[in-house]
């Protein structure tokens, strides 16, 4: 399991938080965020002709927090001009003046600012996880593209272009919405510790949560069982869970420890695109729902 996250400091650039992904065979991806989207070189297949009205072209994006960015996150869709590493994911988002992305591995993050439709940044700092070589050179690629790079929005296409490379990427809630919390089942990728830890879940390791009409279904790494749970405004309430008792060790019974901890009482919860996650103070659980990567 991974250490306590790390950040360093990055030199200035221009940031935003954007998710591309290019898939060349079925592999396995690297967790933290969103779904797969092909990520393609070259100009896109002209699409039909319509009778309809011409649309509007691309407008240059409005500067400040409260401009047409903020609170979107954007994952990437397609990009010319570069070669992305295989089963890469590029993530943007937008937040109150401020950007996060991820090139694959790492994630970065800042302030940022939109002038004349250029995005700058200040004092940009990333994670320092172990990954992949290709990725990680990818995340220094990425977070360096966006600054200086133009943007113009289409409805929910965004498109940043910069010294010949374009990357185009759409609104997640298009792209990727929200998935239902509940009848969906959702199954344990990392648990967040104190201080900041993030643990990835072993591979032999199966914990899940299913909520449906005021119960919790729950693997918990060893034992299976549940019991009754309110959905309110962002917040679950769990009461008495059951469980199994079998006896269990290794990694599934940390895992289990985590579980029945966590989901006791009031826990908090949010949901992004295929991303459920559930925090009790500095303690948390990231689920991905079922049949999506990681």
């Amino acid at each position: 399991m991974p250490g306590a996250v790390v950040w360093r400091v990055l030199p200035q650039t221009a940031s935003t938080e954007i998710v591309l992904m290019r898939k060349t065979t079925r592999i396995a991806a690297l967790a933290l965020v969103v779904l797969t989207f092909a990520a393609c070189s070259g100009a896109a297949a002209t699409p039909p002709a319509s009778s309809g009205p011409t649309p509007a072209p691309p407008t240059a994006v409005a500067p400040g927090p409260g401009g047409a960015l903020d609170g979107h996150t954007y994952l990437g869709r397609r990009i010319t001009g570069h070669d992305l590493a295989d089963v890469t994911r590029l993530r943007l988002r937008f937040d109150g003046g401020n950007i996060g992305g991820s090139g694959g591995c790492n994630t970065f993050g800042g302030a940022f600012t939109l002038t004349d439709s250029v995005i700058g940044t200040n004092q940009v700092s990333m994670t320092e996880m172990a990954c992949d070589q290709q990725w990680m050179t990818q995340d220094d690629w990425f977070s360096a593209f966006i600054s200086g790079a133009k943007a113009t929005l289409d409805g929910a296409t965004l498109r940043l272009e910069k010294d010949g490379v374009v990357v185009e990427l759409e609104d997640e809630q298009v792209a990727n919405p929200d998935r239902p919390l509940q009848g969906t089942r959702w199954v344990l990728a990392t648990i967040l510790g104190e201080g900041g830890v993030a643990s990835s879940v072993p591979g032999d390791v199966v914990a899940s949560l299913t909520i449906k009409a005021g119960q919790a279904e729950i693997q918990f790494g060893c034992n299976s069982g549940g019991g009754p749970v309110t959905v309110g405004d962002g917040k679950l309430e769990f009461g008495a869970l059951m469980m199994t008792k079998m006896a269990c060790i290794g990694a599934g019974a940390e895992v289990e420890g985590v579980m029945a901890s966590i989901l006791a009482g009031t826990v908090a919860y949010a949901i992004d695109g295929g991303q459920l996650t559930l925090t009790q103070g500095a303690a948390g659980l990231v689920f991905t729902a079922e049949g999506e990567e990681g």
